[in-house]
């Protein structure tokens, strides 16, 4: 990323209101780090977020990132205060970010799966976009490695795996599969990878 002003970076609530796109950038990655003390700047974040058009058919490499990095902050912080269902910011973020799920730009779409994990179940409507996602068409925009739809397959793994357990048996399940081989052959030793392996070869 360009050089931002480290002090940019950590006033929050000036980067999020600056003109500069790689400052909001910046401090959308941040945010993901303060945890329930970055409640105080989802506002503001989401709003930066939600000026960007994304649904134009080109973006900015910055513009991708700000979404995408918006998204898991936004998906952290909810989960890490704590989501409330009468609580309108929160039920704000949880459907912008599902509505995320399914943008034309395969980046935003894929962290947008990723930041469902982020917030959790609850709400029950993260654990219902996942499903649906999960026994989806494949994107015909996916990359090689892994799919949106695996990727939603290990997410819900993540958050609950019986019930993901109900779906080990489709496309998303193999294709999550054969991205942990991918993963595993190239060296990684993530243990969690090694523990859905089993599992997986298992059912």
């Amino acid at each position: 990323m360009t050089f931002v002003d480290k002090e940019l970076i950590l006033d929050f609530e000036r980067a999020l209101a600056s003109e500069s796109p790689k400052a909001q950038c910046a401090a959308a990655l941040f945010l993901r780090s303060e945890g329930p003390r970055g409640a105080i700047h989802m506002r503001g974040l989401l709003d930066c977020c939600q000026k960007v058009s994304i649904d134009d058919q080109s973006l900015t490499t910055t513009q991708e990132r700000l979404v995408a990095y918006g998204a898991r902050s936004l998906g952290t912080i909810v989960h890490a205060f704590g989501f409330d269902s009468a609580d309108d910011l929160h039920k704000r973020t949880a459907d912008w970010l599902i509505r995320l799920t399914s943008n034309r730009h395969l980046q935003i779409a894929g962290f947008a799966i990723h930041a469902l994990g982020d917030l959790g179940i609850p709400p029950h409507a993260v654990q219902q976009r996942l499903e649906d996602l999960i026994v989806g068409p494949k994107r015909k925009d996916d990359l090689p490695v892994i799919t949106c739809r695996g990727t939603a397959f290990r997410i819900l793994a993540t958050l609950d795996r019986s019930l993901a357990t109900r779906y080990t048996d489709t496309p998303a399940a193999r294709e999550y599969l054969a991205a942990i081989d991918h993963w595993l052959a190239a060296g990684s030793e993530d243990p969690k990878l090694h523990d859905d392996l089993k599992w997986l070869r298992a059912e």
